[in-house]
């Protein structure tokens, strides 16, 4: 089974609470975790190509989810307004990061370069 891990790279820092460093605290429980790209900019494309392109596609019973992507939006100053805003970015992570680990062997693959093929993704149909 393929394991799609990316994590924030906000979880480097350290909790408030008790000190731990979250992505630590995973790899020293043995989850081969990798950080996110966080670009945002190049992120927003690749995410508006992937759903423009009919691959990345959202339920309609997915609310928060449809309820944040109607409010994301950018400032006077053209910066996107980091509000409310998770679903977003965890999109994005996915989309940007999370797909090239998420490939999955082929079971048709004989040539150097086939041997993986990206998942469709389409866990927001319609």
């Amino acid at each position: 089974m393929a394991r799609c891990r990316v994590i924030d790279p906000a979880s480097r820092g350290r909790a408030q609470t008790d000190g731990q460093q979250l992505l630590g605290m995973y790899r020293r429980h043995g989850l081969d975790i990798t950080l996110a790209n966080n670009a945002v900019e190049s992120g927003l494309y690749n995410v508006w190509q992937t759903m423009s392109a009919g691959k990345l596609r959202v339920f309609q019973n997915l609310r928060n989810w449809l309820s944040e992507f109607r409010l994301y939006r950018r400032d006077e100053k053209g910066r996107v307004v980091k509000d409310n805003d998770h679903l977003m970015d965890a999109t994005r992570y996915l989309v940007v990061s999370g797909l090239s680990r998420a490939a999955i062997p082929s079971k048709y693959g004989t040539k150097k370069n086939s041997s993986f093929v990206m998942p469709v993704i389409n866990f927001f149909k319609r």
